[in-house]
């Protein structure tokens, strides 16, 4: 199970993958998937927030639907998916 870390600072000092801190206001979190702090995707969580994922509202073990896909357009404009997934009572789940 992943941990919620206090913000951006303590998730990329000593966060690990599946651990998440939220951004202000709970507008949004931040999810590490990956052993390295530049594998972390954020993601929308506040209903007013277009595109926003549907959060539980449950801060220390949150589950959010529906999936999580991190991707990008490689040079060759092939689709390039680097993790694909769910958060579930706080644990990360690769699909």
């Amino acid at each position: 199970m992943g941990q919620l870390r206090k913000d951006m600072s303590e998730l990329d000092r000593v966060g690990q993958a599946g651990d998440w801190c939220f951004e202000g206001d709970d507008l949004g979190m931040f999810i590490r998937y990956g052993a390295s702090f530049e594998q972390t995707v954020h993601v929308y969580i506040h209903p007013e927030m277009e595109g926003h994922w549907q959060w539980d509202g449950n801060r220390e073990a949150p589950t959010l639907s529906p999936s999580i896909r991190v991707h990008y357009q490689g040079e060759d404009g092939q689709d390039v998916e680097l993790w694909h997934g769910f958060l579930r009572a706080g644990s990360l789940e690769t699909a």
